[in-house]
């Protein structure tokens, strides 16, 4: 199956994404595993595309990119496929160089972009949708 190679077509994503980052993990309800596998193959081109334009927008090589959604990961529920948990993860370890010196745990959050990320169009309304939607209210 293609998928699109234009941003605007993965504002679900960004929404999601975003509640993500600002309001910690969420657990999304498909009606069927193949809808959910869909939703998280669009999810992961969805970064890949945000990638590919700062790569050409900075002119550096890829492997040098970063986004605000590199820490989130998206995993299957074992028990039912049509169920994805959707969160950000972040290094749970005490860091201690042969130095002797420690990194601060403040340091050890998730991944920070490397710059700011401007939208292809704002998705305001978008993420309150979802917010609503994950609270059962209709918009």
């Amino acid at each position: 199956m293609t998928l699109s190679n234009n941003l605007g077509s993965y504002t679900d994503i960004q929404s999601v994404f975003d509640a993500v980052l600002e309001h910690g993990p969420a657990t999304l309800n498909f009606p069927t595993s193949g809808k959910a596998s869909y939703w998280r193959m669009r999810a992961y081109h969805f970064r890949k595309l945000l990638h590919n334009r700062q790569a050409r927008q900075g002119e550096v090589e890829i492997n040098f990119t970063s986004t605000p959604y590199d820490s989130i990961v998206i995993r299957f529920n074992p028990e039912s496929r049509a169920q994805l948990r959707v969160e950000e993860v972040a290094l749970s370890a005490e860091v201690t160089f042969d130095s002797g010196a420690e990194m601060p745990r403040e340091e050890l959050g998730a991944a920070k972009p490397a710059q700011e990320l401007v939208p292809d169009d704002p998705t305001s309304q978008a993420a309150a949708e979802f917010m609503a939607a994950l609270k059962g209210e209709k918009k």
